[in-house]
């Protein structure tokens, strides 16, 4: 029979954080996880929330002696290591993106909106100013999820 010292420990490797990354997770001491997994403690209520939150299992994950209330499959847990290769490849692509479509919306915007002087001669083919409209909003998201992955990414190294 698995102890609940047992499943706690199971899960915390499986996802690749220490006992001091967790504690840092839940708010309590190192000591406290090492009690835990010793089963010389027991986590109270909110304590097990959190690790349901953390590892993405059901709570009756930690009473009942079946595995099968893990909510995610394990290929779904993702260690923290991971996540922060994950994170740093989005921003680099992201970023790629975001020059990309930076670019975009000069060529289009001396497309779209021609001046008396020499840039009427790039409206041979023409472009219609929504084409414009729409390259900045797609700019203006993707440099949102950049800026959104790096904040993801300067946490994930904050708990480690």
């Amino acid at each position: 029979m698995e102890t609940l010292g047992d499943k706690i420990y199971g899960l915390r490797k499986k996802s690749g954080l220490s006992q001091e990354q967790l504690a840092f997770e839940i708010d309590v001491s190192r000591q406290t996880i090492s009690r835990w997994e010793a089963n010389s403690a027991q986590p109270n209520f909110e304590n097990i929330r959190q690790l349901c939150d953390i590892f993405k299992v059901d709570p009756s994950f930690f009473v009942s002696e079946d595995e099968s209330a893990v909510t995610d499959s394990d290929s779904n847990v993702l260690p923290r290591v991971k996540r922060g290769k994950f994170y740093t490849v989005m921003i680099i692509i992201l970023s790629v993106i975001a020059v990309v479509l930076a670019v975009a919306s000069v060529i289009t915007g001396k497309m779209a909106f021609p001046t008396i002087k020499g840039d009427a001669v790039m409206n041979i083919r023409g472009c219609k100013p929504y084409i414009f409209i729409i390259i900045i909003v797609a700019f203006s998201i993707v440099i949102i999820a950049d800026v959104t992955f790096i904040i993801l990414k300067m946490r994930s190294k904050k708990a480690m």
